[in-house]
């Protein structure tokens, strides 16, 4: 014979069921994938520094789409760190490509490069990351030393056959073709 008390404890319990499939679904929402909330596809940070061995004396942007782009610059002998080698080993190229994007070569340290936003912007057939320059202030003390700032940029794999990287100021940096 089932009393009051065993029907208000199933109750609880089927509360207590629920409750936590809904806090579930909700925490699988929020780590799977990489989209934001309105379904836009993102940009991540791999990696960010003053040297990602990969030097220049201009600006310039090279677009990584697969393990052979990444063995071939490894071949033609470019001096990527270590940092950046193990950031594109991790990256599974089925999911995206990455974008190399450097400032070029500074006199003084105080240089960056950052996502404004991780959104990325579409054009056509063009996806377009939004890039925050970090400069010194004028009169501020930096230190005395070459450096080459630059970002390492995942991006997933899209209906776009271009990437095309836009400064604060909204001037284009680097436009290229994916393969």
């Amino acid at each position: 014979m089932h009393g009051k008390g065993e029907s208000i404890m199933g109750q609880k319990l089927w509360r207590i069921l629920a409750g936590a499939f809904l806090v579930s679904l909700v925490l699988y929402g929020c780590i799977s994938g990489k989209k934001s909330m309105g379904g836009t596809p993102v940009a991540e940070i791999l990696y960010h520094g003053s040297d990602c061995g990969f030097r220049s004396d201009a600006p310039f942007g090279l677009w990584i789409g697969g393990a052979s782009d990444f063995s071939r610059l490894e071949a033609d002998g470019s001096l990527l760190c270590e940092t950046v080698r193990q950031r594109l080993e991790d990256v599974d190229f089925n999911r995206g490509g990455v974008l190399l994007l450097g400032m070029g070569m500074q006199k003084t340290g105080g240089y960056g490069i950052r996502l404004a936003s991780t959104d990325l912007e579409f054009s056509g057939d063009t996806a377009i990351v939004r890039l925050r320059l970090i400069r010194p202030s004028p009169g501020s003390r930096v230190t005395q030393a070459l450096t080459w700032p630059c970002i390492l940029i995942g991006i997933p794999h899209g209906e776009y056959r271009h990437v095309q990287a836009m400064d604060d100021a909204g001037r284009l940096m680097v436009k290229t073709r994916i393969h």
